[in-house]
């Protein structure tokens, strides 16, 4: 798998293998144990790099903001979600510098990740990277934020699934324009869409508490 997911479409920006091969051991103790088992036990799932992950910096597709910022000490609490339900985080993918564009170009700072169809081609963007991870079979999940088609154009143009979330319906507890930026899954098919969707949403976080942007 890890191989697999250093394939050259720069999907993924950011691996710390040591921590997916210990998600990967744990997962593979409850299945044998056969006691836990949850309901995405062992299924790789990637992040993009605007959603904060613990161990990672968080560098919305820039050289910079990372830096800055530091590494996370905690994880959003939608990926708390994935963890809790047994998925194995695989890292960060690629996504439009700042998230404000549609195409996925990125060539300053991460690089551009490859449409799948055709790597001369655009992914979409801004949640390039996720939607290509899924595409090339590298992920069967990953996850996007979408506010004016971030999730559902790179989905489309990768031939995959991709759900912009009602509103509320998915917390991030951190300072972005809430109003406007929705979390949620990106998958090879509706079934597993609306299987990671129904983990990740619900109550809970304070990212409506107010109308910061990051």
């Amino acid at each position: 798998l890890l191989v697999l997911l250093k394939k050259n479409i720069n999907a993924i920006t950011a691996m710390n293998e040591h921590e997916v091969l210990e998600q990967a051991r744990q997962s593979t103790k409850r299945y044998h144990s056969k006691q836990g088992i949850r309901p995405l036990e062992g299924v790789p799932i990637a992040i993009k790099d605007e959603i904060n992950l613990k161990n990672y910096p968080t560098t919305h597709g820039t050289t910079f903001l990372g830096k800055l910022n530091g590494t996370s000490v905690n994880d959003c609490i939608i990926v708390q979600r994935l963890k809790s339900a047994g998925a194995i985080i695989v890292g960060k993918t690629n996504m439009h510098e700042l998230g404000v564009g549609t195409t996925g170009f990125n060539w300053t700072h991460t690089g551009m990740a490859r449409n799948p169809h055709n790597t001369n081609h655009y992914t979409g963007g801004s949640s390039s990277g996720s939607a290509a991870a899924v595409s090339a079979g590298l992920v069967p999940l990953a996850v996007g934020l979408d506010g004016g088609g971030s999730i559902r154009i790179p989905s489309s143009l990768c031939g995959v699934v991709g759900l912009k979330p009602t509103f509320g319906r998915g917390d991030l507890d951190m300072k972005l324009c809430y109003s406007l930026g929705h979390v949620g899954p990106i998958g090879g098919s509706v079934v597993d869409v609306a299987i990671g969707y129904a983990v990740m949403a619900g109550g809970g976080g304070d990212d409506h508490d107010d109308g910061g942007v990051a």
